[in-house]
């Protein structure tokens, strides 16, 4: 009996047929599995006789229940990975700080709302820009002011910048996309 095995892959078939080396391997391997257990008879007694015949194969790990895997298995998720290094970081890591009372937030807003730019008040309370700019956001009026005058210098625009920051716009909405 010829067994003719068929390759999923079309260039392993030209690859195996081609060359000197077709004669050393063959055009597919058959993957190896463990041989079937055949059932076994026990016999209690003489006249009593049972048959236990055990599955194809064991249970396998993925399908086991977390609650059944014994506790070395259990153990082995606890452990890290990854051993060795890291290369240091590119910058320092800041520690976050949170010393800043209800006082403190209070004269922030007071200072923002008097005009003092975020970057001055943040130096002034060693805090963070974003913080600051959480704590004590600009008024609407002060938003509208600066998209206003934000308007004025897209209008002294020439055509060829227009036209080059529209397609910046674009672009950045198609980041997001998948194709």
């Amino acid at each position: 009996m010829v067994l003719k095995i068929h390759c999923k892959y079309s260039f392993l078939r030209r690859w195996a047929s081609s060359g000197p080396h077709s004669t050393k391997h063959p055009r597919c391997r058959i993957p190896k599995s463990k041989p079937i257990p055949e059932g076994i008879l026990l016999q209690t007694e003489s006249n009593s006789s049972l048959f236990y015949n055990p599955p194809a194969s064991p249970p396998d790990y993925r399908v086991t229940p977390y609650s059944f895997l014994p506790d070395t298995v259990k153990k082995l998720n606890e452990k890290p990975v990854f051993h060795g290094t890291l290369p240091p970081p590119l910058s320092p890591i800041k520690q976050k700080k949170y010393h800043l009372i209800d006082e403190d937030i209070k004269q922030i807003k007071i200072l923002r709302e008097n005009g003092m730019s975020r970057s001055n008040i943040a130096k002034k309370f060693n805090a963070s820009r974003f913080f600051v700019g959480m704590v004590a956001p600009l008024s609407k009026e002060k938003v509208d002011e600066i998209k206003r005058k934000h308007q004025e210098i897209k209008e002294q625009w020439s055509d060829r910048k227009k036209e080059i920051m529209m397609n910046r716009m674009k672009r950045r909405k198609l980041w997001g996309k998948e194709y």
